[in-house]
């Protein structure tokens, strides 16, 4: 698996900021961003099947964090010939 450092910059910018993950968030928590971590698991010609492992935080009423939950996800992305996602769709998902 590739390093999220070795992957693209438009790669790493589309799971920094697509609503997609808080798909696999358990309890409508936030995405720490800071946990994130992207692999590239296979690439083809124009589907490439990705990693993502982060933690989820869980905020109180009050707004302080109460927990987290680690989630992982795989995703099926459709890439343009310049590298920019076309298409994205989670293909497999669990919550810690």
């Amino acid at each position: 698996m590739k390093s999220a450092s070795s992957l693209p910059e438009s790669v790493r910018h589309f799971f920094e900021t697509t609503p997609l993950l808080s798909q696999l968030c358990e309890q409508n928590g936030w995405l720490d961003e800071d946990s994130l971590e992207i692999g590239l698991l296979e690439s083809g010609d124009k589907q490439s099947l990705f990693e993502v492992r982060f933690e989820e935080i869980l905020k109180e009423g009050s707004g302080c964090e109460c927990g987290r939950n680690r989630c992982w996800g795989q995703f099926s992305v459709e890439l343009a010939e310049d590298g920019q996602v076309l298409h994205a769709h989670i293909t497999a998902g669990v919550r810690s």
